[in-house]
This record gives structure tokens, sequence and C-alpha cells, in this order.
């Protein structure tokens, strides 16, 4: 029997497996890598962080309106309240918690001891926020300026229409022959709430500037004489 001679020149058929050995070893080498590096990854550093601890906003205050007509009636937010009514209101409001504004609306012809006796009333129970509010869109010019400021805040018949007098009746607010309605304690603050400012701002600013400026001017010299301020000017 015979057999053919080996042939050199034919070409080799394609070879029909795929030798996986190499590459299941790096497979092994890179999961020994990653089982050693993984609690690198997870440990975690240790940190004491503040504790925020939520506070309530604080609850805004009330606001009272106390007005008193020319022929010295009081109204509690626009009811009409007997003097009686008033003290025991007065009272109840004291007890809140903050306790709330009075905003004060005097007519022009408001007796001083109306007002004086209201005011009393309020600081007897340890309120005191007090405000004075008036219009800021019935000045036209200087003269009814001062003419308003006069009856609303009881100027003297002797008062100069000027700023000047203006400032001066308003620097002994503290003191017992004072020059307006208003009689303040060592550390109260009347407040000057000026509504429709923006009207007033509008149809004169000069006046609304030389208020404030005087404002300010007088709260030094409550300064100079080592009380605390007794203006505040609140502008709605």
């Amino acid at each position: 029997m015979s057999f053919g001679a080996f042939n050199h020149h034919r070409n080799p058929g394609p070879m029909a497996d795929i030798n996986v050995t190499p590459m299941v070893d790096v497979m092994l080498v890179l999961l020994v890598i990653f089982i050693l590096s993984a609690p690198m990854f997870t440990n975690a550093v240790k940190l004491e962080l503040p504790k925020a601890q939520a506070q309530a906003n604080p609850q805004q205050a009330a606001t009272v309106t106390l007005s008193i007509d020319g022929a010295g009636k009081i109204f509690w937010n626009n009811d009409p309240v007997e003097l009686s009514v008033l003290e025991a209101r007065l009272v109840d409001a004291a007890k809140l918690e903050p306790q709330p504004e009075l905003q004060l609306r005097a007519d022009k012809d408001t007796r001083y001891e109306v007002v004086a006796q209201v005011m009393a009333a309020a600081q007897s129970h340890g309120l005191t926020k007090l405000s004075f509010v008036t219009d800021g869109s019935a000045p036209t010019d200087f003269a009814s300026f001062h003419a308003t400021c006069k009856a609303a805040l009881g100027f003297p018949d002797t008062y100069g229409n000027t700023m000047d007098a203006w400032v001066d009746c308003l620097s002994y607010l503290r003191d017992e022959d004072g020059m307006s309605k208003f009689r303040l304690k060592p550390n109260e603050v009347l407040d000057i709430v000026i509504t429709n400012a923006d009207a007033m701002k509008a149809a004169v600013p000069d006046i609304l500037e030389e208020v404030s400026y005087c404002v300010a001017g007088i709260n030094e010299r409550y300064e100079d004489y080592g009380e605390k301020p007794a203006l505040k000017l609140t502008l709605r």
C-alpha cells in the first residue's frame, strides 16, 4: 500500500479552535485586583457634621388702630369703645407675644387730655409700640403741612410754622411740659407713620426730605442728652 507524499506547497486550512487560556488568566488577575482594592473605595471618612436646628419664623406683630374723633370718642379698629372697654382690650393686647403696634389717629379738634388719657392707659399696661399716623397726600405746601402737624400733634398756639419750630416741639416728648399731645416714657419711641408716602414724594418731595432730615436731627438731640432716640419715621 502506498501513501501519497506530503505536499509542502498546499495552504493549511483555518484553525477551528481559539486558545482562551491567556485571556482567562488576565481576567482572573483583574478580578483579584478589584477584590483587594474594593474596600479602599468603600471606606468613608467619619465627620461630625453640625446639626442645623430649624427656627420658626418670628411672628409678625399685629396692628391696632386707635382713632379719636373731634368729640373725643375712641375707636378700636373702627369699632367705637368706651374707656372701660378700651382698658380691657389693652390688657389682652399686652399679653400677646409679640405685642401689637398701636397706631394713633387723632382728629385735629381732639383735645390733648383725651390723647394723653389713651396713651397713659396703653403705657400703664406695658404697651410701648406707639405710632402716630398722618396722611402724606394731605399737605400741598409747607403752610398746609404745618397746619396739619399743629392740629394733629397738638403743637401750641405759638407754633411758628417753620421746620425749626417743628423740631423744637418734638424735642421734648419726654418732658411733662412738652409742646405736643404726646408724652413718652424714657424707653418709648413715637413712630411717625406717613401713609400715601409715594403721593407726598411726588407732590412735595422737599417737605418729605425736610421731615426725614429733621427726625434724624431730633434723635441726635436726645442722644446728646444721653437719652434713647424718641422718633422713628415710617413711610407707607
